[in-house]
């Protein structure tokens, strides 16, 4: 029996978030992985999910969605702000491994590249190797149209 101060509404957003939570804990831990890495540094730091927020340019909310996995997405420009913020690769929020405290000056590659990488590290084994054919096929049609049209070129000049 649900309880009758709660509105249908808020008892469906609950169940919907709490889904979300068990897809991306069944979907490969990555932003798991990635969620307790942001929330260690955080406390490491002795930051409030606030003062985080501020730094990247977000609500406390959405760094508490970070934190606990509960977000899609990170948003290239955002794990970059928040690598700043926690002083930290945006390589390492990524991967993990060994903390390699950053100071700032790392090389950064642009949004839409790590868009691009933040999802790459959430596909499964069969997504990459599709992906990778994809690309592989768009080298060759890229190839393949480029000697046509140098075919194409040299016909009309001589």
């Amino acid at each position: 029996m649900q309880p009758t101060n709660l509105r249908p509404a808020a008892i469906h957003s609950s169940e919907q978030m709490e889904l979300r939570k068990r897809k991306l804990v069944d979907a490969g831990k990555t932003m798991d992985t990635m969620a307790k890495r942001i929330l260690r540094r955080r406390k490491e730091m002795g930051l409030t999910q606030r003062e985080v927020g501020r730094k990247v340019g977000v609500t406390r909310q959405t760094v508490s969605a970070w934190e606990h996995g509960v977000a899609q997405d990170i948003q290239g420009k955002h794990l970059e702000q928040l690598g700043r913020a926690l002083k930290v690769s945006t390589k390492w929020l990524l991967h993990g491994g060994e903390l390699a405290p950053c100071d700032g000056n790392e090389q950064h590659a642009n949004g839409q590249q790590k868009t691009i990488l933040v999802h790459v590290m959430r596909m499964t084994d069969d997504e990459l190797r599709r992906t990778l054919e994809f690309i592989q096929r768009m080298e060759q049609e890229q190839r393949e149209l480029y000697e046509q049209l140098k075919v194409r070129f040299e016909r009309k000049t001589h």
